[in-house]
């Protein structure tokens, strides 16, 4: 890229983060143009002051070609200033899959109502939702698909009730 092209795209960060309002989330921002193409991903970071936070690194990655559309981006966030944008972009990655679960769990298997208290009981209760989870992953057809495994499960299960009870669906 030529220091032309590398300024222009610099501009264009700008305009696109002031449309934004990137300045109601961070205070004091000086944008630190990292212009750093990783596997197709255009990403800008901001290491400083984030609000509540005196030492934060805030990335903000676009897809290389959807830069600038609002829907596109996303924000990476991390206190751990010494990593590399690279380094804090494979460390979510790697998380993502456990944000996911946890979300699954807690929106379709009711982990956010749990109101145990005892070792013993949250190690049954976790384990019986990772099994859970495991299932609805797994059932054939849906590999993977935790949303289609699961209403696949719920669906067996409530024939089986109806049918028991001679209730109609």
């Amino acid at each position: 890229m030529s220091h032309a092209d590398s300024v222009k795209q610099s501009e264009e960060i700008c305009k696109t983060l002031n449309a934004l309002q990137l300045r109601k989330i961070l205070s004091d921002v000086y944008l630190e143009h990292m212009k750093t193409i990783v596997h197709s991903v255009f990403m800008l970071g901001y290491k400083g002051k984030v609000n509540g936070c005196d030492d934060a690194v805030v990335l903000l990655s676009y897809p290389k070609n959807a830069f600038g559309e609002a829907k596109a981006l996303r924000v990476f966030i991390s206190t751990r200033t010494e990593l590399s944008a690279q380094e804090i972009l494979s460390l979510y990655a790697n998380r993502w899959s456990i944000e996911v679960f946890f979300r699954s769990c807690k929106q379709k298997l009711a982990f956010d109502k749990c109101q145990l208290r005892k070792e013993k009981g949250i190690t049954r209760m976790w384990l019986i939702l990772s099994f859970v989870h495991f299932l609805c992953c797994t059932v054939a057809g849906h590999i993977g698909a935790f949303d289609k495994g699961y209403h696949y499960f719920r669906n067996c299960v409530l024939q089986i009730a109806f049918a028991q009870n001679d209730f109609s669906l």
